[in-house]
C-alpha cells in the first residue's frame, strides 16, 4: 500500500512542489538522509525536485525490499509447512504400506495353506481315482464275465425248462368249465373226439390243467389247457394229426394245438412271426426247429436263421435285382 501512495504522490508531485508545507516535509527529510548521505546536498543546500524523486525512489527500493523480506520469510514459512506435510504424508503412506505388505503377507501365507491343502486334496482325490479306475476296470472285466454266465445260466434253465415241457401240449379254444372240474379224466378223451379214431382213448395222461389265471368271465377268452402226456411219441403224434386236419373244432368252438414251452422261448419264437408271413407271401417254404431256428429251404438250398433280423436281410438280398457286368 505504502509503494502504491508513493506512486501516486510521485504523479501530483509536479503540480505541488510549490506547497510550503510539502517543501518542509521533504527538508526535514532530507536532513535526516543528509547525515547518512553527506554528498547528497552538496550541490545546494535546499531540496529540489530531483531530491524528492529520490527520496521517493529511496522509499519505493526500502518497500520493495521490505516486501521482500517478507515474501522470503513466508516462502520459508511455506516451504517448511510443506515439509511437514510432506513428511507426515510420507510417514501415512509408510504406514499404509506396511499395514498392507502385512495383510498380503497374511493373505499370501494363507493362499499358500490352501494352495498346499488343495495340491495335498487333488494328489490323494487322484491317488484314489486311479485305484477307482484299476478297480472299475477289474470289475467291468468281472461283470463281463458274469453276464457271460449269466447268458449261458438263463439259457441252459430255459433249455431244461424246456425239456421239461417236452411231453407237454397247448391247447387253446377250449370253452370254460367243459372239463366238469376233471380236467385230466377230459382231456383223455378229448384228442380221440377233435382228431378222430387215430388216437387210442383213453389217453396216457400224467396230468392236465388250466394255466395259473384268473377265471375269466363269461364271453372272455378261455383259458389254456396244458396237459403232459405219458408218451412223447403220442405228443409227436397229436401235433402231426393237428397241422395234417388244418381247421380244428370242440363242440362249435375253433381249437388250436400248439408245444408247451417256456415264456422266453415263446418270446422268440413269436419273434419270427412276421418274416414268416413274408416268406409265406413269398412261396417260400420254412419250418421252425428247436428250440428258435427258423430253417427256410430256397431254390433246393436249405439256411438257417436264429435272429429275425438275419431272415429280413436274406429275403432283401433275395428280391435286390442282380447288377449286369
Amino acid at each position: 500500500m505504502a509503494s502504491k501512495t508513493q506512486k501516486k504522490s510521485t504523479k501530483v508531485a509536479p503540480q505541488s512542489l510549490a506547497s510550503p508545507s510539502l517543501k518542509q516535509t521533504l527538508m526535514a527529510n532530507a536532513s535526516a538522509i543528509t547525515p547518512h548521505h553527506p554528498g547528497l546536498l552538496s550541490s545546494t543546500q535546499q531540496p529540489e525536485e530531483n531530491d524528492v524523486v529520490w527520496l521517493l525512489k529511496a522509499e519505493m527500493d526500502a518497500s520493495r525490499q521490505q516486501l521482500a523480506d517478507i515474501i522470503k520469510q513466508e516462502m520459508v514459512t511455506f516451504r517448511a509447512e510443506i515439509k511437514q506435510d510432506l513428511e507426515a504424508l510420507r510417514q501415512d503412506t509408510k504406514a499404509e504400506i506396511t499395514s498392507l505388505k502385512t495383510e498380503f503377507r497374511a493373505e499370501m501365507a494363507s493362499m499358500r495353506s490352501t494352495q498346499t491343502e488343495t495340491a495335498t486334496a487333488v494328489r490323494e482325490i487322484e491317488g484314489a481315482l486311479n485305484r477307482h479306475d484299476s478297480s472299475i476296470t477289474d470289475m467291468e472285466s468281472v461283470i463281463l464275465e458274469l453276464k457271460r454266465e449269466i447268458r449261458k445260466l438263463k439259457d441252459r434253465n430255459d433249455d431244461l425248462e424246456n425239456r421239461s415241457r417236452r411231453q407237454n401240449l397247448r391247447i387253446i379254444g377250449i370253452p370254460e368249465g367243459a372239463e366238469n372240474g376233471s380236467p385230466t379224466a377230459f382231456m383223455a378223451s378229448f384228442f380221440t373226439e377233435v382228431l378222430g379214431e387215430e388216437i387210442a382213448s383213453p389217453l396216457v395222461l400224467d396230468r392236465a390243467h388250466r394255466t395259473l389265471a384268473a377265471k375269466p368271465k363269461p364271453g372272455d377268452r378261455p383259458r389254456p389247457m396244458i396237459v403232459r402226456l405219458h408218451y412223447y411219441s403220442d405228443k409227436e403224434k397229436i401235433l402231426q394229426l393237428s397241422r395234417n386236419n388244418g381247421e380244428l373244432k370242440f363242440r362249435e368252438a375253433r381249437i388250436h394245438i400248439f408245444p408247451d414251452m417256456s415264456a422266453e422261448l415263446s418270446r422268440r419264437r413269436a419273434a419270427f412271426n412276421p418274416v414268416k408271413a413274408k416268406l409265406r407271401q413269398a412261396g417260400i417254404k420254412y419250418g421252425m426247429f428247436h428250440p428258435a431256428d427258423l430253417r427256410v429251404t430256397c431254390d433246393g438250398i436249405s439256411h438257417s436263421f436264429k435272429e429275425p433280423a438275419d431272415v429280413e436281410d436274406f429275403l432283401a438280398r433275395r428280391n435286390r435285382p442282380s447288377s449286369k457286368a
